[in-house]
């Protein structure tokens, strides 16, 4: 730009200098054209600048353009794969609908089973088996309940029931005998047995599922069952015992 003042003042001077010298009053002439190649040189700076921001523009707006049509070919690609999604899901629908009746099917025959084998196990904290079996049972007919729902209250159900009698337990009880009710103690071993203990451990029984209640042992076996509820308690160190357990685990 300053070389451009430069020879532009040059060219303009020379011509000046070489021009008015040749007739009189060239002096204030020189002056004049001087002031008018001054005011010419100013609207050619002015002018180059708007085109410098101008190109600068122009650049700005096709770097925008390159932006905005890879933007648009990213979502073109984005909807294709959104529009394959949905044709996959649209095909496997039907499979869906099909499996989901066959889960919500499998958790009534799990229910229905359930209940007939709490019929045949020994009556150990039932009251809380069988209540949390009546609320799956609720949840199997209520509408607002999901499958998805149903099948996690399916597992937490059957965990439940597997947990009852993993490891020996005693607990307060009582049993029915000749219409005598008779407090004790009863030792849980699972659905391999249930037996109970007077307080003064001369009366033992275990349960028996056929019947659906307790048998009375002799002499020898209840100091069996008297041993096993001691040490389960942790009254005497650990040490193998034959209980008369039921013949057939459920």
């Amino acid at each position: 730009m300053q070389l451009r003042k430069l020879i532009g003042g040059m060219v303009v001077g020379f011509g000046l200098c070489w021009g008015i010298s040749l007739r009189p009053g060239w002096a204030g002439d020189a002056a004049m054209a001087l002031q008018e190649a001054h005011q010419a040189q100013a609207a050619m700076d002015i002018l180059m600048e708007e085109m410098a921001v101008a190109r600068a523009d122009f650049r700005r707006l096709q770097m925008e353009a390159e932006v905005l049509v890879y933007e648009n070919r990213i979502l073109d690609e984005r909807l294709d794969v959104q529009e394959k999604k949905r044709k996959q899901r649209k095909a496997v629908g039907g499979d869906t609908l099909r499996f989901t009746r066959h889960v919500e099917w499998v958790m009534g025959e799990l229910a229905e089973r359930m209940g007939l084998r709490m019929d045949f196990l020994p009556p150990f904290r039932m009251e809380s088996r069988i209540e949390r079996l009546d609320a799956f049972r609720s949840m199997l007919v209520n509408a607002e309940k999901s499958t998805e729902e149903r099948f996690y209250a399916a597992l937490d159900l059957l965990e439940a029931e597997l947990n009852v009698g993993i490891f020996p337990d005693v607990v307060s009880g009582s049993m029915e005998q000749e219409g005598e009710v008779v407090r004790g103690s009863l030792l849980h071993l699972g659905a391999a047995g249930l037996f109970f203990l007077s307080p003064d451990e001369r009366r033992a029984a275990r349960w028996c599922a056929d019947k659906k209640t307790f048998l009375m042992l002799d002499r020898s076996e209840a100091r069996l069952v008297s041993q096993a509820f001691a040490m389960v308690e942790r009254r005497m160190p650990a040490e193998v015992v034959l209980l008369p357990v039921m013949s057939e685990v459920p």
